[in-house]
């Protein structure tokens, strides 16, 4: 019952989904950035930009990769969001993950530098 969180990108989830080790993502989706502001006032900055470019920056995100996401968890400033996450984790750690019966292993990936 234990799991790491990451913040890793789309294209280090592309390569876990490839060596079959398939994640969890947790999408988490502002409306707008007021709400980004109001989170990064309540638990500090981690990065220096600002709550414009971090909402932009959420919607490419969005936009472009949400066949990611195993889950997407919308904020707002009533939500306690991590409770959500921890509901969202226990749901997802006992869904099925269909996978095919063959591994598609020309090389042993898990040796590989060339996937991590």
């Amino acid at each position: 019952n234990r799991h790491c969180l990451l913040d890793i990108t789309p294209s280090a989830i592309e390569q876990l989904n490839y060596a079959e080790c398939y994640p969890i993502v947790i999408y988490f989706k502002v409306s707008n950035r007021r709400i980004i502001k109001q989170i990064r006032n309540e638990h500090g900055k981690l990065y220096q930009k600002s709550s414009r470019r971090l909402f932009e920056n959420a919607e490419r995100l969005e936009y472009f990769y949400s066949y990611l996401f195993t889950s997407i968890i919308n904020l707002d400033s009533s939500i306690n969001w991590y409770e959500k996450l921890k509901s969202q984790i226990e749901f997802q750690q006992e869904e099925s993950i269909w996978m095919s019966n063959e591994r598609f292993i020309e090389k042993d990936l898990l040796k590989s530098d060339e996937y991590f």
